[in-house]
């Protein structure tokens, strides 16, 4: 009850994105193709705002693991929450959620526009000469604005420093070099990846159940368009991810 007060205090109150009265439970089935914003300023220049069709899968694999219990299943849940608290009790992203915005076979296959979509601003304000450098890279799709004032949308600066220490951290193997990252702006000079998000909708993962191998992790997220996997290798109370898969009903 307390996580769910906070919760909602956390969409109204901070955020302010979120429809009125929206409990967790509904957030948590919402989606993650859809961005909750009520204001979205999106625009027809950003593609990635919307997250690809999941790649068909005849049918989920028969594991025949040992099924989790439910206490697993509740700290899996708990662990994959959209959102957590940092040490001055301001409320910020759960890393987790960006591994859940896109699907792949094998972790070095995540879209990564849709990784860092929605993925914390190192916190600087872009200024005009850094924009006008931006302007050059190929990847950057604003081509019709010619100074900062004139973009519809902010322009948000991400650490490639920060970006790298998060895959490294959830996957154990790959950092953003890994990754085909050619459809996302980078700037040498500044060491940093540029996007244009304006609305907010972290990726979700709600656990269901689950089964395990070994130290192998399968955790199925139930929906009515079908079943999504996430595997995971457990390493001594960490969690490392392997894939994300989306398998649709008959």
């Amino acid at each position: 009850m307390r996580k769910m007060m906070a919760f909602l205090l956390l969409l109204v109150f901070v955020l302010s994105f979120a429809a009125c009265g929206e409990g967790e439970e509904a957030f948590l089935d919402k989606d993650i193709s859809e961005p909750i914003a009520e204001n979205s300023h999106q625009s027809e220049e950003n593609p990635e705002s919307v997250q690809e069709e999941p790649k068909k899968k005849e049918s989920l694999p028969e594991i025949d693991g040992e099924p989790l219990s439910a206490e697993e299943i509740e700290f899996f849940n708990e662990m994959f929450f959209p959102y957590s608290m940092d040490e001055n009790g301001s409320y910020v992203t759960n890393p987790w959620s960006h591994f859940f915005t896109s699907y792949y076979d094998e972790v070095w296959e995540i879209s990564f526009p849709m990784f860092i979509y929605y993925f914390p601003s190192d916190g600087r304000e872009v200024d005009e000469e850094e924009f006008q450098a931006l302007r050059k890279v190929e990847a950057w799709e604003f081509d019709n604005c010619e100074t900062l004032e004139d973009m519809p949308v902010p322009v948000r600066s991400i650490s490639k420093k920060d970006v790298d220490a998060v895959l490294k951290e959830y996957t154990g193997i790959i950092t953003s070099d890994d990754l085909d990252t050619s459809a996302v702006a980078y700037l040498k000079e500044y060491d940093c990846y540029y996007n244009s998000t304006s609305d907010y909708g972290p990726g979700t993962f709600n656990c269901t159940g689950g089964e395990r191998i070994g130290n192998t992790l399968y955790l199925y997220e139930e929906t009515e368009q079908g079943t999504d996997m996430l595997v995971l290798i457990e390493e001594e109370n960490s969690y490392n991810v392997v894939c994300h898969q989306h398998f649709a009903n008959p």
